[in-house]
């Protein structure tokens, strides 16, 4: 996954990339908003996802993410910082952005990350490379688009209830 992460804290920027790249991400840094949003808005970088510090030298992360939020609605986007007011806090839960406490440890914000960016996929017809590309398997044959010869009345009530499978999650990652 190609992240968008934006801290001016130069230390915490280091250690905070260093995690995401130890979980095979590749992380496009920015320390401001101006930084972010030429990274944000360069067509030759594909971002799947951004990881923002609210309190930043130009601007607020939140409204960062907000404002590209209406532009890529298709990125996942968090909020990380230790000082967020609650009206803050509820425009990012208005507009289903996750917010994450500092201190934290950026696996947390990988796994919601993830996890999103599946769901995201999920929804999109043409995800069955997408889901290969993330999991590194195939995606089950029932994402396959129905054939054209399927009627309404088939797909709505099939002649026999479908046998109890494994969930979704687990047959693309399987247990740990």
């Amino acid at each position: 996954m190609n992240i968008l992460f934006i801290e001016d804290d130069q230390e915490l920027k280091k250690v905070a990339e260093m995690q995401i790249r130890a979980e095979e991400h590749e992380v496009f840094g920015a320390v401001d908003l101006e930084e972010a949003q030429a990274i944000m808005d360069n067509p030759d970088l594909e971002i799947h996802a951004v990881i923002a510090d609210h309190r930043l030298p130009d601007g607020f992360g939140v409204d960062f993410v907000i404002d590209n939020q209406e532009k890529y609605p298709h990125l996942s986007y968090v909020v990380v910082s230790a000082c967020v007011s609650s009206e803050n806090l509820e425009r990012l839960k208005a507009k289903k952005i996750r917010f994450f406490p500092k201190p934290l440890l950026y696996r947390k914000v990988l796994d919601f990350l993830k996890a999103d960016r599946m769901k995201r996929v999920l929804e999109r017809a043409d995800s069955r490379k997408e889901i290969e590309a993330l999991t590194g398997k195939r995606p089950p044959p029932e994402l396959s688009k129905k054939s054209a010869t399927t009627t309404s009345a088939e797909a709505v009530a099939p002649s026999a209830p479908p046998p109890k499978k494994k969930s979704l999650f687990f047959r693309l990652f399987g247990r740990k």
